[in-house]
């Protein structure tokens, strides 16, 4: 089935993007704006399955290439892992679709991971937050070795535990003509290393953003959001697998 699923890659890489939705791009997005173009499937997260990380997303794509860059996530419904998860879970592969989101891309200072029930300890009270300096995929990927800012927020008592300091040697920045690049971090200039009560004061945001993404979904949440300056950005949010719901 592998050498199925490469030419159907093949296949996909060569299709041409329907003008309207290319159209649609350039009415919306400004000609020097960066964009990220997302994969959004069906059976990327569903009650039996995690899939982050599974289906391609595109950072840091112009207008001009943002053709290029749906025709790949496409594509990636058909990669070898994908085939895989979905033979492991038994999910019929011609009942499988990829939808693409593209969204503005933001430079953030800091991108977050947040689970709206505590993973560790299945408490309902409880968020749990990861963070990391630059793009997501520090957090995401596993492309840069390290730990992440680790924060328990306690939705009712406004409490913040944090549980470690970020040590990631780089973060992960977008460059102006395409792509990331590293980029060494010194944390001495990272206010969420040098000051707890700016540790505190994003915890119980983050307590507050992460109660109301839950109360509008009916559902723990698994939430994936960058920070830019004092702009908080959610731009992904999923039903939490590991949580006590059920």
């Amino acid at each position: 089935f592998f050498e199925i699923a490469q030419q159907l890659r093949k296949i996909v890489y060569r299709l041409k993007i329907r003008d309207d939705i290319l159209q649609e791009i350039r009415n919306r997005f400004p000609e020097k704006e960066r964009l990220m173009v997302r994969s959004s499937s069906n059976c990327e997260d569903t009650l039996s399955m995690a899939g982050a990380g599974l289906y391609k997303s595109i950072t840091n794509v112009s207008r001009t290439k943002a053709d290029s860059a749906i025709r790949k996530v496409w594509a990636s419904l058909w990669s070898r892992n994908a085939v895989v998860s979905r033979e492991n879970c038994h999910i019929p592969h011609d009942k499988a679709h990829m939808a693409v989101l593209v969204q503005q891309m933001i430079s953030p200072d800091l991108s977050f991971i947040m689970h709206t029930t505590n993973p560790i300890n299945h408490n309902p009270d409880e968020l749990y937050v990861e963070l990391a300096p630059g793009l997501g995929e520090t957090l995401a990927s596993g492309a840069v070795k390290g730990t992440p800012y680790r924060l328990i927020c306690n939705k009712k008592t406004s409490d913040v535990q944090i549980l470690a300091f970020a040590n990631f040697s780089y973060a992960m920045l977008p460059v102006q003509a395409g792509g990331v690049y590293r980029k060494r971090v010194d944390y001495s200039q990272v206010p969420l290393s040098t000051n707890t009560d700016i540790c505190h004061k994003l915890g119980n945001r983050m307590a507050a953003i992460g109660r109301l993404a839950e109360d509008s979904f009916g559902i723990p949440q698994d939430i994936e959001g960058v920070i830019a300056g004092d702009d908080v950005y959610l731009v992904q949010s999923r039903i939490q697998l590991n949580s006590a719901y059920r």
